[in-house]
């Protein structure tokens, strides 16, 4: 019959087999090991003792050249330790659940398009200005305030849409159709101008008339 102790630090099931197993078992007595529902297997000998006895037993199969199989834990000690991994891990779980719906609730990427003149990075500083940035909890994102405030803030912008996906805040933006034809017939008119001294390696002409040929010598 199991002692409180072992019922509660576990026990363990365990196979020998070598060429003294009798031998191993009387070591066991002497050392104080109880061996319990001690059975002959067909290769060898089984038994149960207690958990804490079970490097002892480890030590005394090195003297009597046998080897030793665990087959089996119980114990309320073993099933608490398996409950506490269990347990562990299902709070993990809960946190990273919790961590992902926290971050579901900001965001994390804002995407700006239909900005020709004016550039990405003057925008994004005048959203940070608005309090709207990366990482911003997404229920403080008041979308028509926003489009009324880019509107507001920025002449050349005539239509302006902000909307949420997800973790992502989209902004919309469409110009003057006059200050974009004004940039491009301002860039129609721009001339490339070499700050050197140098021969042409190469050109490619997209539109207008070339004034230099591939192998020309150019100055300054």
């Amino acid at each position: 019959m199991m002692s409180p102790k072992s019922v509660f630090y576990g026990t363990v099931r365990v196979f020998i087999e070598g060429r003294d197993p009798e031998r191993l078992l009387n070591l066991c007595a002497r050392n104080g090991i109880a061996l319990r529902k001690l059975k002959s297997e067909e290769k060898g000998i089984s038994f149960t003792i207690d958990l804490s006895d079970l490097e002892v037993l480890k030590t005394l199969s090195t003297k009597t050249d046998c080897q030793i199989d665990v087959m089996e834990r119980k114990g309320i000690n073993i099933l608490i330790k398996r409950f506490l991994k269990r347990k562990v891990f299902a709070v993990c779980m809960v946190l990273a659940f919790l961590f992902w719906g926290l971050s579901y609730q900001c965001i994390w990427d804002i995407r700006i398009l239909g900005n020709q003149i004016l550039t990405k990075e003057s925008l994004e500083e005048f959203l940070k200005e608005q309090g709207i940035h990366r990482g911003i909890m997404t229920n403080k994102v008041y979308a028509e305030k926003l489009e009324k405030s880019i509107r507001d803030s920025f002449e050349n912008i005539t239509w302006v849409n902000v909307r949420q996906d997800g973790m992502l805040l989209w902004i919309n933006l469409k110009e003057k159709e006059e200050d974009l034809i004004a940039v491009e017939k301002k860039e129609d008119c721009t001339d490339l101008i070499s700050p050197y001294d140098g021969t042409i390696v190469s050109i490619l002409t997209r539109a207008g008339i070339p004034k230099v040929t591939k192998g020309q010598e150019v100055t300054k």
